[in-house]
């Protein structure tokens, strides 16, 4: 039975999203202490079969930041004492801390340093926060400092989960590790909020409203008794229920005074019982969320939203960037934030429509599918059990893994890791399944019986000190040191990419370490590995570099002054068994895929106007079990979509010209599709007539795994010829070469394959033969094998 330790510096448990997170926790059979603030009249402890909860004895005034931080400062130091305290008796497999302040997940200092894992919950982003609720500018030299206290704290956990997409993505902006944080929704949970337990009132003369939660001046519900007083007269059966508490009570009370509404408004005493507010909601006829707009709140989204959802209530819902990237006008009636006459508007559409009531409930109901509840406590659990998981080994208080002479390894695999990256064993099994193509790696590692050193080894399998950088640096420091800190008992060490291989050449080099190591490499010139290997002579210590790019191999040699017989020119792998060719579908399509380099606002250009679909590949394979749906976005020119594309278009080339595409918006005959299976993705090659590959102009083969896996299903190319992609595609063999950043030139080339579909099948069979003859995954991994195997001597 696991054991997990909560920290929220607010009272539980009236916190929802906490509640909901410990009552999941509880179901899956953990322990659970919760370390809390304490309200008056509660108990210190409480006891209730696997639940603990230690209440600390702080006030909350909070008149201004010097008090916050008192306040902060104060819980910090008895929670760190007490869960420090805890977790020598109980030892904790996993503590979670809930935020704000994001620095309190530091009182977890001494249960990670004795193996327990650390769980940030970001409710909120702080930085924002402080500024809206002060006034101050984001330059302001404490907002500042919070943006670094944040991302401190985010390193310093080893993972991170927050509550919508918008707010992960300025942790991402901001410097956090991409796969540290992910995003579970603040759903509601529908066992307590049933509709179908509730009773609706009888129709009558009356038309009311439900607002719920803390009273605090940022949730607008000044705005919504304003709103009423205006309809006073029109809607004389209006009737607004309140249900809460919060520092803005007494202001709101003053105000239905002075607004003379106090007959129409009605205020709870304080928070109630669960069961007498969804009581509440089931009798109104539909809820307000009023939240005020700013930079802060354009990154949340309010629970009190998903309650009425849950509920099928209608909702009156204030524009904010976050509720239209999810939601619109048929979800919602949609009003402007802090407007009393557009909320009026609102009140008035609802109460003169009432059946509209009914069909926006439905859709915002189907619409929020995705973020019940039930299926966010499933993403919730499988992260705090992937922590509990790789908690195993550190609960023995840092005792060293298992060395790999014991395991009986000769060659290690260091491999690049990512967001949500199965096992090997997982890789494997998908593989003979069907389900997703062979990674080369994998069965380099199955025919040597290497160890590998992913993502899930670090987290079920590394050493103390390396598991710590991973929390405290990055994924690929404490990989480079857990194969520094094995090392001495490989036979070889093979890196798979640059970013870890050139690393810890260096560190070999300047520790004297005598280590052989071998590089696969992809883009040896980027400034920073130029930079380790031209100056620090980091190649020194790689036995032998692979790489797939003749340009980057002359470039090794001649710029960066590595030896030419260090170098071996290796084309890159397709699983040909995978990739291979079906049945033309007959639909009138192209596809573009893929992220790195990519020049998609050129090819918006092209296709513009053009009669054929466009479906744009971003972010293509699921990497969580390799299974998940795909998750389509429709076309348009609505700026607000564009936030999925900054999300999808992670590499800074892809930066360049997308403030011209916002403005412009997509082409109405362009879709973006994001997360598809590998099987997905193989289905949308095969009903593609054509697969474009657009790129900035780059020394490397960027794109050169789209080319192949599209030659492997017979699909012709239209490539953008750039300084480094020039070993594959023949111009007009196998497909055509275009300038770059010229959309004219790509329009003809795609236009002259889709007028001319004899010629795209007699490419896409020329593709197809000359994967056969010089890519398949078989060969390239024989070759691995033969270098990797008479290791010999290590460099000097």
């Amino acid at each position: 039975m696991a054991r997990t330790c909560l920290i929220r510096q607010g009272h539980v448990p009236l916190d929802t999203r906490v509640r909901r997170e410990i009552s999941a926790l509880l179901e899956a059979g953990h322990e659970v202490d919760v370390i809390c603030l304490r309200s008056q009249g509660e108990p210190r402890y409480h006891h209730s079969g696997a639940l603990k909860i230690w209440r600390l004895s702080l006030q909350r005034r909070r008149t201004g930041p010097v008090r916050y931080f008192l306040e902060y400062a104060g819980f910090f130091i008895l929670a760190a004492a007490l869960v420090s305290a805890l977790h020598l008796r109980r030892k904790y497999d996993v503590v979670q801390v809930n935020s704000l302040p994001d620095p309190l997940v530091f009182a977890a200092l001494v249960p990670r340093m004795l193996g327990a894992r650390v769980l940030l919950d970001l409710h909120e982003c702080m930085p924002e926060f402080f500024a809206s609720k002060y006034g101050t500018a984001p330059s302001h030299p404490m907002v500042r400092l919070l943006a670094h206290l944040e991302q401190a704290s985010i390193r310093f956990a080893d993972a991170a989960i927050t509550c919508t997409d918008q707010m992960r993505d300025v942790f991402l902006a901001r410097g956090a590790p991409e796969d540290r944080v992910s995003v579970v929704f603040n759903g509601s949970d529908e066992s307590i909020f049933d509709h179908r337990r509730h009773r609706n009132r009888e129709p009558d003369a009356e038309f009311r409203l439900v607002s719920h939660g803390s009273l605090e001046t940022r949730y607008g519900l000044d705005t919504i008794i304003r709103a009423v007083a205006l309809l006073g007269e029109e809607i004389p059966g209006l009737r607004l229920s309140i249900y809460g508490d919060g520092s803005a009570s007494a202001e709101l009370r003053g105000l239905t005074e002075e607004l003379r509404v106090g007959g129409s408004v009605f205020f709870s005493d304080g928070f109630v019982p669960v069961e007498e507010l969804v009581q509440g909601i089931a009798e109104a006829d539909a809820g307000v969320v009023a939240m005020r707009r700013d930079a802060f709140r354009d990154l949340t989204l309010c629970n009190k939203m998903y309650d009425f959802i849950a509920m099928r209530k209608p909702a009156i819902v204030s524009r904010t960037r976050s509720v239209e990237a999810y939601f619109d006008e048929s979800c919602f009636v949609l009003f402007t934030p802090g407007d009393e006459f557009d909320l009026a508007r609102g009140i008035r559409t609802l109460h003169q429509h009432q059946h509209l009531g009914a069909e926006l409930a439905a859709q915002a109901y189907r619409t929020a599918a995705p973020h019940g509840w039930a299926r966010q406590r499933e993403r919730y659990l499988a992260v705090v059990n992937q922590l509990v998981r790789s908690s195993e080994v550190a609960r023995t208080a840092g005792r060293p893994a298992q060395p790999a002479e014991q395991s009986g390894a000769e060659t290690v695999l260091l491999v690049t890791s990512f967001p949500g990256q199965p096992s090997v064993a997982e890789l494997a099994a998908q593989s003979a399944a069907g389900r997703r193509p062979r990674r080369a790696y994998v069965e380099v590692a199955r025919l040597l019986d290497a160890k590998v050193i992913d993502s899930h080894h670090m987290a079920t399998s590394a050493r103390w000190l390396p598991r710590w950088l991973v929390g405290t640096i990055s994924m690929p420091a404490g990989q480079v040191c857990e194969a520094l800190l094995g090392g001495s008992q490989a036979h070889t060490i093979c890196a798979w990419a640059d970013r870890l291989g050139v690393p810890l050449a260096l560190v070999a080099k300047l520790g004297r370490r005598p280590l052989d190591l071998v590089l696969v490499s992809d883009w040896l010139s980027r400034p920073k590995k130029a930079v380790l290997i031209r100056t620090f002579r980091a190649h020194t210590k790689l036995r032998a570099i692979l790489n797939s790019s003749s340009v980057q191999r002359q470039i090794a040699i001649e710029r960066l002054g590595v030896p030419p017989e260090k170098l071996h020119l290796v084309p890159l792998p397709v699983d040909e068994t995978f990739w291979r060719p079906g049945p033309d579908s007959g639909e009138n399509l192209i596809c573009a895929v893929g992220m790195e380099a990519r020049d998609y606002p050129t090819l918006m250009e092209a296709v513009r106007g053009m009669e054929v679909d466009v479906e744009l590949a971003v972010g293509t394979i699921v990497l969580a079990q390799g299974s998940a749906g795909a998750s389509d976005v429709d076309s348009g020119a609505d700026p607000a979509r564009f936030d999925l594309l900054r999300r999808s278009f992670g590499h800074r080339f892809l930066r360049e010209g997308m403030q011209a595409l916002e403005r412009e918006g997509l082409p109405p005959n362009v879709r973006l599709r994001k997360q598809l299976s590998p099987l997905e993705l193989r289905a949308l090659y095969a009903r593609s007539r054509l697969v474009v590959v657009p790129l900035h102009d780059v020394d490397s083969d960027c794109g050169m795994s789209t080319i192949i896996e599209a030659m492997a299903m017979a699909r012709p190319v239209v490539v953008t010829r750039t300084t480094g992609q020039v070993d594959v595609v023949v111009d007009g063999v196998h497909g055509i070469y275009v300038s770059p950043r010229d959309p004219a030139s790509l329009r003809r080339a795609i236009g002259y394959l889709l007028n001319h579909p004899d010629e795209g099948r007699r490419m896409g069979r020329a593709g197809r033969e000359l994967i056969e003859q010089r890519h398949t995954l078989d060969a390239h991994v024989e070759l691995l094998i033969r270098l990797l195997r008479p290791a010999g001597q290590a460099p000097p």
